[in-house]
């Protein structure tokens, strides 16, 4: 396997229907990602192909409030020494 890129699931309509909702409701690419547990390359992707647009991020930190729920979805995923 060394050299190839691990070959992702395909994308199911169920899922298409939650990438069109989520990206109406205004969400961030990085955001879906985490809901989907996809890259965000991915849904980046998978948005183009359906000629979806992501919200516009904002520059900069982000605040403390949205921040929380990313920080503890992380957490969840890293084991701690």
């Amino acid at each position: 396997m060394l050299g190839q890129v691990p070959k992702s699931s395909p994308w199911k309509l169920t899922e298409d229907e939650i990438l069109r909702k989520l990206i109406a409701d205004g969400r961030y690419a990085v955001d879906v990602a985490i809901e989907m547990s996809r890259s965000v390359a991915a849904v980046r992707m998978r948005a183009k192909q359906l000629a979806l647009r992501f919200a516009a991020a904002p520059r900069g930190k982000p605040p403390l409030a949205r921040a929380a729920p990313l920080i503890a979805k992380v957490r969840l995923l890293l084991p701690l020494n």
